[in-house]
């Protein structure tokens, strides 16, 4: 049987996994972050759609997440395809399903300036979106695998925190997202110019791409 979700279910879930915040006393590792963070930004998302509270949400969430992860491959690539310079490895990322980490993205802009201008043949934005939509599909994806009945918690070597608390049942969908982002490499996020890391700007990302559905909306009336 199919698994649903209902939009009222997933703004429960996402409020009961915030208990994990007020836990200051605790130490706990994984802390979850960039997995809750998400968490916030699904509620965000669902909190968006002019449906009632029981419907099923998987649906919906999993075709945006289908088409802003095409578009922004689209865009990079005709990006690409506008300069004489390799881009070899960040077709490969893009092929692979894979995060382009900053080291990648600041490689590629000094092969390919764009003469007389300071602007970068790969924008930041475009560079944010990809990565945004590649991260926000696996952890969803992640989060679904969670509910499946055979998912189990395989807790790491590195592991801290009271036992109870890491393999609470309710959690479980934070573990789920935090074993799919571990398969995209689990790269830093940060602002700061750190070679192995990526920039994320979630709902600057939600914006453009509703900004760019609109247009195209006009154009074909």
């Amino acid at each position: 049987m199919d698994l649903a979700l209902s939009k009222q279910e997933l703004l429960t879930i996402s409020g009961d996994l915030h208990r994990i915040r007020h836990r200051p006393f605790r130490i706990m590792y994984p802390a979850f972050l960039i997995e809750l963070q998400y968490v916030d930004y699904f509620s965000f998302l669902v909190q968006g759609l002019s449906i009632g509270k029981e419907t099923n949400v998987i649906p919906i969430l999993n075709t945006l997440f289908e088409r802003t992860i095409e578009l922004a491959i689209k865009q990079v690539c005709r990006m690409l395809d506008q300069y004489n310079a390799d881009g070899s490895t960040i077709f490969s990322l893009l092929n692979e399903g894979m995060p382009v980490l900053r080291q990648d993205w600041r490689r590629y802009n000094r092969q390919a300036p764009i003469p007389g201008k300071k602007i970068k043949a790969f924008p930041k934005p475009l560079w944010e979106d990809y990565n945004h939509w590649l991260i926000a599909g696996t952890l969803w994806k992640g989060f679904l695998h969670s509910f499946e009945p055979r998912f189990t918690i395989n807790l790491p070597e590195d592991a801290l925190g009271p036992l109870e608390m890491l393999l609470d049942a309710y959690i479980k969908p934070l573990w789920g997202m935090y074993y799919s982002f571990n398969e995209l490499g689990r790269p830093f996020i940060t602002n700061y110019n750190d070679n192995d890391s990526v920039s994320l700007s979630p709902f600057e990302s939600w914006y453009r791409y509703k900004a760019q559905m609109e247009e195209v909306n006009k154009l074909i009336g």
